[in-house]
Formats: structure tokens, C-alpha cells, sequence
């Protein structure tokens, strides 16, 4: 039963982490606005990440 419900647990992460990511890639392509769009990428990969900062190079 214990491992069920760690089974279950993980599947509902999941579930919450697909969510975000569907999420984010429907406000993704509402942007028309390169700068907004690289923005909100980069705001959306430190939340997924937990990071406290991020920053992105332009070749």
C-alpha cells in the first residue's frame, strides 16, 4: 500500500509538472515580441529549475 501511494505521488508530480509546461508553452506562443518571448523562456526555466537567476548569450 506504501508503495502505491508513492506511485500515486510521483504520477500527480508529473502531472503538475506537464501542467506547468503546457502552460508555459501556450503563453510562449501568444508572444509576438522577440524580447518578451526570450523573457518569459527565461523566467520559466528558473522556476522550473529553482534558480535564483538566469541569463542567456546572444550570438
Amino acid at each position: 500500500m506504501k508503495e502505491e501511494n508513492n506511485q500515486i505521488e510521483q504520477l500527480e508530480g508529473m502531472v503538475q509538472e506537464l501542467n506547468y509546461l503546457h502552460q508555459v508553452s501556450q503563453r510562449i506562443s501568444e508572444k509576438k515580441d522577440i524580447d518578451v518571448l526570450l523573457h518569459e523562456i527565461m523566467e520559466s526555466c528558473k522556476e522550473v529549475t529553482n534558480a535564483e537567476a538566469s541569463s542567456l548569450t546572444n550570438l
